[in-house]
């Protein structure tokens, strides 16, 4: 139950988030393009990206609690090889 309360929480910022996405990457097609321009874009990204992140920090924080304290540090691991998982995953795929 947490988990789909969790996904139907963050969603829409994943909606938000791969629609900044586009329209910074959508700017390669315009001629001139200012540091300002950019800047502004990049933000935006991280700003949702940031929230996207505390969301799911409170969601984790939320779990373990659940957990007793011989549990929680399984879950601390889980947690840490998890996040290194979605970094290799998102590096893989800007290699493609």
């Amino acid at each position: 139950q947490l988990k789909e309360e969790h996904f139907k929480s963050i969603k829409p910022l994943f909606d938000s988030l791969r629609n900044a996405k586009t329209a910074f990457f959508g700017l390669v097609k315009a001629d001139y393009v200012t540091d300002g321009l950019l800047n502004s874009y990049s933000q935006r990204i991280a700003e949702k990206q940031t929230a996207i992140d505390k969301l799911t920090f409170a969601h984790f924080k939320r779990i373990r609690n659940l957990f007793t304290a011989e549990q929680q540090p399984k879950f601390d691991e889980f947690v840490q090889k998890m996040m290194q998982r979605n970094r290799r995953d998102s590096a893989s795929k800007k290699e493609k």
